[in-house]
């Protein structure tokens, strides 16, 4: 519980550094957004990583990243691995919730997807554990702090560069477009990692 308190509150002191991106306008932004080359955050590795490691993984990105540097390597190393949400699935079991065969038997290079089963088992142990609640709501704020960091930081690249090519030569239909989803804004901004949980709060 407190990992994720902690995971918390990292993402809301990046967040917070975007009020001093704020302060600029698009005219102080421009002054050295030329230094910046093709520089792009679709290129982080890291941040990649960490979606993978949540279980929100596409192998359709990797196009983005270097095949002969270290991180690509990082990143494969990360597709081919159990998610936290995989992890989840071992914890509940711990605590008597079955979990299904094709659930364990699953391509664990896909993204995860909500299952009514598991949700039924999280309901179960949510409403019966003071100690599971706790867990389950510091997943939550963790993935809802997640969603926040994408929207500031979305709406900071609008206030400051509106629809212009990104440095990492992207439009912002292009922006869209990458996204897997019709409504590709609203997948990008409003993204959940932990879809099971979400899925359960109007059964609470």
């Amino acid at each position: 519980i407190s990992g994720w308190n902690r995971c918390r509150l990292i993402l809301e002191t990046i967040i917070s550094q975007f009020d001093v991106l704020k302060t600029m306008t698009p005219r102080d932004f421009n002054e050295f957004r030329g230094f910046l080359k093709n520089a792009s955050g679709l290129q982080s590795y890291q941040f990649r990583a960490i979606e993978f490691v949540l279980g929100y993984k596409r192998k359709n990105i990797l196009y983005l990243y270097e095949s002969y540097a270290a991180g690509y390597n990082m990143l494969i190393s990360r597709l081919n691995s159990r998610s936290v949400i995989d992890h989840f699935y071992d914890f509940l079991e711990q605590n008597c919730v079955v979990i299904p065969l094709y659930l364990r038997e699953r391509d664990v290079t896909l993204p995860h997807t909500p299952d009514k089963i598991i949700q039924n088992g999280i309901l179960e142990l949510y409403t019966k554990d003071p100690t599971f609640e706790s867990l389950i709501e510091g997943m939550i704020n963790f993935d809802e702090t997640y969603s926040k960091w994408r929207y500031v930081h979305w709406k900071t690249v609008e206030r400051m560069i509106g629809n212009k090519i990104g440095t990492g030569g992207s439009t912002e239909a292009d922006r869209n477009n990458n996204l897997p989803s019709e409504n590709k804004f609203r997948m990008s901004v409003f993204l959940t990692f932990f879809q099971d949980l979400w899925e359960i709060r109007d059964k609470l």
